[in-house]
């Protein structure tokens, strides 16, 4: 430590800069996310769903369909918005691990049980 500064206006200095970082904590604590006011569209027994849980919904009503319509329907559906990329990463993991998805083409998924196939 330098010896110029002194000890208490280090603690001083220190003190100051967590002050906004403590008032904004304070503030998202008390925010609506705290205190059970969630929005519509959010309450429910579940508060949030995966991807993978959003496109198995979509893809429970028709037989296929690829990633970009899939993309479409879950923001359409659930309003959300997901990359398509990550979304074609999500579920091609889980179509090699053969966990809920099967990959049918070039970036077209079924869910795995479907009884259409």
């Amino acid at each position: 430590m330098d010896g110029n500064v002194p000890r208490g206006e280090l603690f001083k200095i220190v003190r100051e800069s967590h002050t906004p970082v403590a008032r904004t904590i304070a503030r998202h604590r008390s925010g609506p996310h705290f205190s059970g006011a969630y929005p519509p569209q959010l309450q429910g027994p579940r508060l949030f769903m995966t991807h993978i849980e959003m496109a198995c919904h979509v893809l429970a009503s028709v037989p296929s369909l690829h990633v970009s319509e899939i993309r479409n329907a879950i923001e359409a559906r659930f309003g959300v918005a997901i990359t398509l990329w990550s979304l074609t990463s999500c579920m091609n993991k889980r179509s090699i691990r053969g966990d809920r998805l099967r990959r049918l083409g070039n970036n077209r998924f079924a869910l795995l049980n479907d009884p259409t196939k």
